[in-house]
């Protein structure tokens, strides 16, 4: 948040990186499988999210308007931006602990459970303390309920955080996913619902909303690990502090991240106002929905590289950047020419000023999806320094570049500073990924004839295994009747 090869064969030294480790009895053949299914699986989430996501945003936009929209978006950034600051990574070494430490998955549940619990309970306490000193400076316009109210998130928002990362951990990609849907199919559901049944502020009752969208996805994943451990408060001391001293490197970089995706946000809201920011949310919606795919891939990939050796590793992300590549310009191709047509669609005429922020993003989403998937690969082998360096580089761009182009050409300049400070991010990723693999920019970044053949395998095998499974319930179904 959404990859190889050619020619050699599956669980042998030339093997490029597809599927876990080969087991006994286990078929050659099935290696390249596991990674694409994983992928597929992911990526077919991520195509429901969007779907969810557009008629989430048509629902808000249609329900609270253009500055409704932007004050439902800053009531609750607060609680995100302090939500990415306090969690101390802890989720962020899930994959590099139970892959390359080979820390028992119950011991890592348990530890997860009682710092997400201990964290979220202080962070919470202490922003509700500070918030209303502050908030006038850093959020003028908004009322203040509505960002007291959105902080009440924050402790849901870090039990689904560090449990969706140990499940992709895991290779658990059904409880990861199932877990981003249910947040977003709760929000769908409730708002319109609850708009009809209480009269109220409508923009309060979104973020009330929201909370308890987060509150469902928390309990889900509870629920489903401790069915697959015996889950209960642990606190491992010295397992505790190696993960907060491994993960806060790696959550930093993440926070810049979220920083640099966030910060314009608040900073058209200082400049302009929250109607602008309403405007300017659409196009960020549509642009962030072009990374479902590589987010697919990099979450595939994560766990495969933290028990893969580096040669492996290397082969597999070089191919997993070249097809991100084409399916993002491929994406940059289709919201070109169906941009404008969308947006009168399903937000009216009303926001068609969302539309050239919108192109003007476009190139920082072809970085930054290189990106998320490089950074993947970087903190699955431990180096998680790599990604703060290269989010504090782009940050700073981010701030300099959106005070001087906001004031001057409003939110397209917010669109100009992102896309900038995402190649900057871009940049100084890739230079440190080939100092630490000797892996070339090329091999990341121009695709191969092979990755063309590797789609249409793909492609092939999933449409195969659905219809295997379709054929499998039709039998099934014919079986039942017969009895």
């Amino acid at each position: 948040m959404f990859c190889q090869m050619s020619g050699s064969v599956p669980g042998s030294v030339n093997d490029p990186g597809f599927g876990p480790v080969l087991q006994t009895g286990q078929s050659k053949r099935e290696m390249p499988v596991s990674f694409i299914k994983d992928a597929s699986y992911t990526f077919a989430t991520k195509l429901t999210l969007l779907i969810i996501g557009i008629f989430s945003s048509i629902i808000s936009v249609r329900i609270l308007g253009a500055e409704g929209k932007g004050l439902f978006t800053l009531g609750i950034i607060s609680a995100s931006v302090i939500f990415n600051l306090a969690n101390l990574g802890v989720g962020t070494g899930a994959g590099y602990y139970l892959g390359r430490k080979k820390v028992e998955l119950e011991d890592l549940a348990g530890n997860w459970l009682s710092l997400s619990v201990m964290i979220g309970a202080v962070v919470t306490v202490l922003s509700l303390a500070v918030m209303p000193l502050i908030a006038g400076s850093i959020l003028p316009a908004v009322p203040l309920k509505l960002i007291i109210t959105g902080l009440l998130s924050i402790p849901f928002m870090i039990l689904t955080f560090n449990f969706q990362m140990l499940s992709k951990a895991n290779s658990d990609f059904l409880s990861y996913n199932i877990a981003e849907l249910i947040q977003r199919l709760s929000f769908v559901v409730f708002f319109p619902l609850f708009i009809l049944l209480i009269s109220c502020d409508r923009v309060f009752l979104a973020v009330v909303i929201y909370i308890v969208s987060t509150m469902i996805s928390a309990f889900f994943l509870l629920l489903r690990w401790s069915r697959v451990v015996r889950l209960r408060f642990r606190l491992d001391r010295g397992l505790a502090g190696s993960v907060v001293r491994f993960g806060i490197k790696g959550h930093l970089s993440n926070f810049l991240g979220f920083l640099n995706l966030r910060l314009d946000i608040l900073l058209i809201n200082y400049f302009i106002g929250p109607a602008a920011v309403g405007f300017y949310s659409i196009s960020v919606m549509i642009a962030e929905r072009m990374w479902y795919l590589p987010d697919a891939l990099g979450i595939a990939l994560y766990p495969k590289v933290a028990h893969y050796d580096d040669d492996r590793s290397n082969r597999a992300t070089a191919a997993v950047c070249r097809q991100t590549m084409i399916l993002i310009l491929l994406s940059i191709v289709v919201v070109l020419v169906a941009g404008k047509t969308v947006i009168r669609l399903f937000y009216t005429d009303s926001f068609l000023a969302a539309l050239i922020p919108l192109f003007l993003l476009l190139p920082g989403v072809l970085s930054a999806g290189i990106t998320r998937v490089v950074s993947s690969d970087l903190l699955a082998r431990g180096h998680p320094g790599v990604n703060m360096a290269a989010g504090g580089a782009a940050l700073a761009v981010n701030i300099i570049s959106n005070i001087i182009l906001i004031p001057r050409i409003g939110i397209s300049g917010a669109a100009v500073s992102t896309s900038i400070s995402y190649f900057v991010q871009v940049v100084v990723t890739l230079i440190s990924f080939k100092k630490i693999t000797r892996v070339a920019a090329a091999s990341l970044l121009i695709p191969r004839y092979e990755d063309l053949r590797l789609f249409a395998g793909a492609l092939n095998r999933i449409i195969s295994s659905f219809r295997r499974g379709s054929s499998t319930r039709e039998d099934e179904g014919d079986t039942g009747g017969g009895k």
